[in-house]
């Protein structure tokens, strides 16, 4: 049989469950109890209910995950795809690292933890914070990070050609500084690149954070 369901942001999408041989289900983000999906709110603390994810499926904008509703995706690279999103309670705005499925192995996995828990601790200005690394019920592995304004060293390079000498003393002095403090951590970046060199702004000044260690 066919049903219509309510999906985020009022759009409606149809499921052929029958078809698919998967009941689609809502989920509680307040106390994580699972529904029918015919039901719209909650019956324990009538919070809105959103649709359960499926454990490798394609995530669409508008799902929840986590406690975090994914808005827009921002990126995405060989080993994973980064959305902004916002908690579902809180209304406060972060980044989300989803890894893919097919590089997600174990290995992988305690890699990406250990030197996020590394990098976390050294909480230098010009990394970019994690808050968190999730394994989530659905099976997702994701990093929670620091939401940035601004753009990467190679937007700015292909809009504005070449680089003042003094810019780009102050950007490399800043980089360097950022590779010095993983480094004294055992951390090696593997993939310093103009696309990781984000610049923002701090009290006015144009300030680096680096991505991707």
């Amino acid at each position: 049989h066919s049903a219509s369901v309510a999906g985020s942001y009022g759009r409606t999408r149809s499921c052929d469950c029958k078809a698919a041989h998967v009941e689609e289900r809502k989920l509680c983000v307040v106390c994580g109890s699972i529904y029918r999906a015919e039901l719209r709110t909650c019956p324990e603390d009538g919070s809105m209910l959103v649709i359960e994810a499926e454990q490798g499926e394609q995530l669409r904008l508008g799902h929840v995950l986590g406690n975090y509703r994914l808005i827009r995706k921002l990126g995405e690279g060989g080993v994973g795809s980064v959305y902004e999103g916002e908690h579902v309670r809180l209304g406060r705005k972060m980044a989300l690292k989803v890894l893919h499925a097919d590089v997600a192995s174990a290995e992988t996995i305690a890699r990406f933890f250990n030197e996020a828990r590394a990098v976390n601790e050294i909480k230098h200005p010009n990394i970019l914070d994690v808050e968190d690394f999730v394994t989530a019920d659905t099976g997702e592995h994701y990093l929670i990070m620091e939401l940035l304004a601004g753009e990467d060293l190679r937007n700015v390079i292909s809009r504005d050609g070449l680089l003042s000498p003094s810019r780009v003393t102050k950007i490399g002095e800043q980089v360097g500084s950022a590779l010095a403090a993983i480094h004294r951590a055992g951390i090696v970046h593997r993939d310093l690149k103009p696309d990781n060199v984000f610049l923002t702004l701090k009290d006015g000044e144009e300030f680096v954070k680096l991505l991707d260690y």
